[in-house]
Parts: C-alpha cells; structure tokens; sequence
C-alpha cells in the first residue's frame, strides 16, 4: 500500500506544499528539484545515492525544512522528479506506520493522555 502525505517545504519564508509518498526504503527524503528551485533552496553540493535497483546516480543536495502533520524539521534533501519522505524524517518525527491501513501517525512532542 502506497501511503501519501501532504508536505510543505520552505525556506526563507517561501513554501510549497506537495503530496510525498512514505518510503520506508529511503535513507533520505527526496523533494522535486524544480519545487526546491522554485522556493530557493540553497544547494548544499552533490551526493551518490543508489537505488533499490542498484542504480548509482550522483543528485543534488538541498537544505529546507520540511513539516507533514506539524512536525518540522530542517533537512538536507535530495533534488529528484519524486517526493518521496525517507528514514531522515520518519525518525525524527518518531513515526508509527501501519501499512495495513496506510495510517502514519507522528508522535514527536505527542503526549497521550
């Protein structure tokens, strides 16, 4: 199951929002270049990443913040064609997934009560 959240990325005051697949296989969240462009993201140099299929690629790296369901931190992103929300942020934001039903549920600063 596909489970897609809503992400606003900024930086400087600047932002847009984009819908970014969960990707529990990616080390590192990976936003639209043209998006990262658009708000001024500065680029923070270049970095070989390999995918699943063993594809080597070297990509650009940016500093934003990203924020899905409140949760806010800043990163350093990889410039892509996808929006895909990697382990950088889903362990910051102490995210608890059930695939089963696409429920992602981010518990930084959350208190049950």
């Amino acid at each position: 199951m596909e489970i897609v959240k809503k992400a606003k990325i900024s930086v400087n005051g600047k932002s847009e929002e984009v819908e970014a697949i969960i990707d529990t296989g990616a080390a590192k969240t990976m936003i639209d270049e043209e998006t990262l462009l658009k708000i001024g993201a500065p680029h923070m140099g270049n970095r070989a990443v390999q995918s699943m299929g063993e594809f080597k690629d070297v990509k650009p790296q940016y500093a934003t913040n990203v924020e899905i369901d409140n949760c806010e931190f800043e990163l350093v992103v990889t410039g892509g064609k996808k929006n895909l929300i990697g382990h950088d942020f889903l362990q910051l934001a102490k995210a608890i997934m059930n695939e089963e039903t696409g429920e992602v549920k981010l518990t930084k600063n959350y208190i049950e009560m």
